[in-house]
């Protein structure tokens, strides 16, 4: 019977140590405060800059990790990282790390023979001046990538996101360019596009939506709004790097933008 003991032990350890935890092929699976989320497809894009884009999704949910390179090692969000994770709820509530959140994602395993990915992560995310989630036990199991690349298509420059007459804005596109005198970040989604200028040697800081250089338009195909009043607030703009990021809300003269937030480059 003195085998038996360490034999139940080690048993239990083990379930323990897995509860709420399913490990399948191209499975992208996390606990979500106290909610366990198993997206139902998964699959990573690898992007022209070598960065690679997870994404899972399950019914009205999706979750998003970003990672500027895909060698085994660990890689912190949140801050002045370019690594970066998101969570979309049913309700379309987008938590993101950007720019407040924190926590890490690991590659484990980085297969090229198969394209695959596998990982874990385990992250903070914010949907801002509303709510906290704490992503726990996260893990991306032999994840393919390589689908979906096509030469053509423009890398996303980053991440913009917001909300629109209180209804949460995920952008398909984003691109931001140095025109000479100012950075022209344009977020298009499936309804809207935001459009925000500012100058390109802007200083951290919080600046008026319009002012000198700074503009701000909602546009949707069939209309085109300028902001007529709004803040945004810079957290970093890297010249050398050309990173810039920060925050920002406007007010059209029939819409409201609010909770924005922009991390590109450009």
């Amino acid at each position: 019977m003195r085998k038996i003991f360490p034999i139940l032990f080690l048993f239990i350890s083990v379930f323990y140590a897995c509860d709420n935890v399913e490990t399948n092929t191209a499975s992208l699976q996390a606990n979500i405060d106290d909610y366990f989320y198993k997206a139902d497809a998964t699959i990573a894009t690898k992007h022209q800059d070598n960065s690679y884009t997870i994404i899972g999704t399950s019914n009205d949910q999706k979750f998003t990790l970003h990672i500027t390179n895909p060698q085994a090692n660990e890689y912190p969000v949140g801050g002045g990282s370019d690594n970066w994770a998101s969570y979309e709820d049913e309700n379309g509530n987008v938590y993101s790390t950007i720019p407040d959140g924190e926590g890490a994602i690991t590659v484990t395993s980085w297969d090229t023979s198969f394209k695959t990915l596998t990982g874990n992560f385990n992250l903070t995310l914010i949907l801002p001046g509303i709510d906290t989630l704490t992503v726990s036990q996260g893990l991306f199991y032999e994840v393919p990538y390589g689908f979906g690349v096509d030469p053509s298509i423009p890398v996303n420059a980053g991440t913009v996101i917001g909300k629109i007459d209180g209804v949460s804005f995920s952008p398909v596109t984003v691109s931001a360019t140095d025109t000479g005198n100012n950075i022209a970040i344009v977020a298009a989604g499936a309804t809207y596009t935001i459009t925000l200028t500012l100058p390109n040697d802007i200083l951290e800081g919080t600046y008026s939506i319009p002012s000198n250089g700074i503009t701000a338009t909602l546009s949707d195909g069939n209309f085109s709004e300028t902001a007529t009043s709004g803040v945004t607030v810079v957290v970093e703009n890297d010249t050398s790097f050309k990173l810039i990021k920060g925050t920002f809300s406007f007010t059209t003269e029939n819409h409201e933008v609010t909770f924005g937030q922009f991390n590109v480059g450009y």
